[in-house]
């Protein structure tokens, strides 16, 4: 089983929803969500914002935190994250972001070039259905 797969199966058992903010993987997360059977039990959609103007304009990212830290950063992929779930309606959602190459954002080797978020749901699951 693929890690889509199980992603999505956990959802189902769940009975929760999950929606993508791609920038970095322009996509890929959501195809590879979508190539599994039944899919559409879980998996709402996605927005891929590949522009940092849509990371501000179509998913809510704090302006001030994308001009000073720019769009590769944890905090805008929790924002990305956050944002998709609440104008999806999803009860979950993950965001990538990052630097796509062949140049580093900094000449530092240290700093993380990618950065992946999950916002979990707002409110508080049913009992029995956040874990096994």
């Amino acid at each position: 089983m693929t890690e889509a797969a199980r992603v999505l199966t956990l959802l189902a058992e769940r009975d929760q929803t999950l929606a993508a903010a791609e920038s970095l993987t322009g996509g890929l997360v959501a195809a590879e969500l979508t190539g599994v059977p039944g899919a559409s039990v879980s998996f709402l959609g996605s927005v891929t914002a590949y522009a940092t103007t849509l990371k501000r304009e179509l998913l809510g990212v704090d302006g001030a935190l994308l001009a000073e830290r720019g769009a590769v950063d944890p905090e805008v992929a929790l924002q990305m994250a956050a944002g998709v779930r609440d104008r999806l309606g999803a009860d979950w959602g993950i965001s990538t972001t990052g630097v796509a190459g062949p140049a580093r954002r900094t000449a530092s080797p240290s700093e993380p070039s990618t950065w992946r978020s999950p916002a979990p749901p707002r409110r508080a699951p049913a009992p029995g259905k956040w874990c096994r």
